[in-house]
């Protein structure tokens, strides 16, 4: 709601932060794809036998905070597994549900199928998942993979559903996808597929993306509508909310960090977050905004236990004066 010409200054100090010594000058902007593809359902063909595959037991974390440690995506697990399963048996999809809320990487996900050789498919699906393990282990070692027979239902996916929504599902990128060439550890841009449901005669995945640069944000979002029409999906795009991309020969940082220097003897750290800030989207109404984000110390926010450093708060309100002085 803020509006582009209340503002006349040309820097802006946020105080808006959480950890006293450190200086922020980036942060993700974001938005949301929603795909939706036609599922066609018909009469479960003779012969096949009803199994459902779980993921479970991944850690899961912040689509933006915890993206970069390359945790395991339950949903991308499954559609793995389950593309490698219909290269060698005939498999068609019940049902397939997996992940929740749009920033978090999902933990959880389970298909129901029917196949046509139940010990094939079993040794794949453990073969694969063997698999997988030994490649997320050192950052998700709890990955458990489960086949429990059911009954077999009287309608499943027909082929050409299955494949598509398979194939979806798998082509569809999740994780980093670019760092930034500015800052040392900073991710610039990734995406998360957070979320897959069958309902009626549709499928609908939901992708969250987020970039400090506009630009590739939109590049994502693109991409992602490219897959989509590829499998016939449709998308529709949630609005975005802007980034903060970096400015390392800001002004208002060298100062910033000159006074820390003069006052406490040693450099603050200079970090960028790959999630939303205000900053964001007030650089966006005010181009060429000179800004920085900084704050007191500060744990659990927006939360019940939040609390702050009543000894930080008193520094922070002498280095916030001595940089005023400066400027």
């Amino acid at each position: 709601s803020l509006d582009g010409g209340f503002l006349k200054g040309r820097t802006l100090i946020n105080l808006d932060s959480e950890d006293f010594g450190v200086i922020f000058v980036g942060c993700a902007g974001g938005g949301d794809s929603t795909l939706t593809l036609p599922i066609k359902k018909d009469k479960t063909p003779d012969g096949m036998k009803g199994l459902s595959v779980s993921v479970t037991g991944l850690k899961g974390g912040h689509s933006g905070c915890d993206i970069h440690e390359q945790r395991g995506n339950a949903i991308k697990i499954l559609a793995r597994i389950l593309w490698k399963a219909k290269q060698d048996v005939d498999l068609l999809l019940v049902d397939i549900t997996g992940g929740d809320k749009h920033n978090a990487i999902p933990r959880e996900a389970k298909a129901d199928v029917v196949v046509n050789d139940l010990e094939k498919f079993k040794e794949i699906v453990n073969r694969e998942a063997n698999d997988i393990l030994e490649e997320i282990k050192p950052v998700d070692p709890n990955m458990k993979v489960d086949i429990t027979d059911m009954n077999t239902p009287a309608e499943a996916m027909d082929k050409t559903s299955t494949d598509k929504l398979i194939d979806l599902l798998y082509a569809l990128p999740h994780g980093v996808l670019a760092m930034s060439y500015e800052i040392e550890d900073l991710v610039e841009t990734s995406t998360n597929l957070a979320k897959v449901r069958v309902e009626n005669s549709n499928a609908t995945i939901v992708m969250s993306s987020r970039s400090s640069s506009k630009s590739e944000l939109e590049a994502t979002r693109a991409r992602i509508r490219a897959i989509a029409t590829l499998a016939g999906a449709k998308v529709e795009e949630g609005a975005s909310y802007p980034g903060w991309k970096p400015n390392l020969e800001s002004k208002i940082l060298a100062i910033a960090k000159e006074t820390f220097k003069d006052m406490y003897g040693k450099d603050p750290e200079i970090k960028a977050i790959h999630a939303g800030l205000e900053t964001g989207v007030i650089g966006e109404k005010y181009p060429g905004m000179d800004m920085i984000s900084i704050g007191p110390d500060i744990r659990h926010p927006h939360s019940p236990d939040e609390m702050v450093n009543v000894k930080s708060v008193e520094k922070f309100y002498s280095y916030v004066t001595e940089i005023l002085k400066r400027v």
